[in-house]
């Protein structure tokens, strides 16, 4: 057998499902790491990779992510939901 490395991610979460404690297997975020050291956010299977939900979805899920990957998200005040009246 023969093991092809493929990424390294520095941060990852993958959802579980629901119903489930198990982690869904086509539903992940990561903070993948390239060879130069910069490292880009990462989507598969959740709302920012999907052409069924808002672009608001999508942006807030991708500042979500990011926030949460460099250890910035402090409050839900800091995440931009595109000027959306809180209530």
């Amino acid at each position: 057998m023969e093991l092809q490395y493929e990424a390294c991610y520095l941060r990852f979460l993958m959802p579980r499902m629901r119903d489930s404690e198990l982690g869904s297997k086509k539903r992940y975020a990561g903070l993948r790491q390239a060879p130069d050291g910069s490292s880009t956010l990462v989507f598969k299977g959740l709302e920012q990779v999907r052409s069924d939900w808002t672009r608001l979805a999508k942006d807030f899920q991708q500042t979500l992510f990011a926030q949460i990957f460099a250890d910035q998200l402090r409050s839900a005040d800091s995440i931009p939901c595109g000027g959306i009246a809180r209530g």
